[in-house]
């Protein structure tokens, strides 16, 4: 818990930044989940052409989701560096 005097110091900016790419890179894991199980032959090759790319791409962004968020609050003394 946050003492009193420490300040939130995080940059709003890179936070809804990181809450947009978090968001899409869910979206995109649950696109290639339903992708997945949607298709007719969920063994065939050509789904595992459209399928992996989604989870990549999900993946991918809520990394890039995680650091923007590490870039947000990286510096703040109420919720991230002590």
């Amino acid at each position: 818990m946050p003492a009193k005097k420490d300040k939130c110091m995080c940059n709003l900016g890179w936070l809804v930044i990181a809450w947009i790419l978090m968001a899409l890179g869910i979206w995109a894991l649950v696109a290639g989940f339903v992708t997945q199980f949607d298709s007719v032959a969920p063994a065939s090759m050509a789904t595992a052409q459209v399928v992996v790319p989604w989870y990549f791409g999900g993946v991918l962004l809520v990394g890039l989701g995680k650091m923007a968020k590490w870039k947000s609050c990286g510096v703040c003394m109420a919720h991230g560096a002590k």
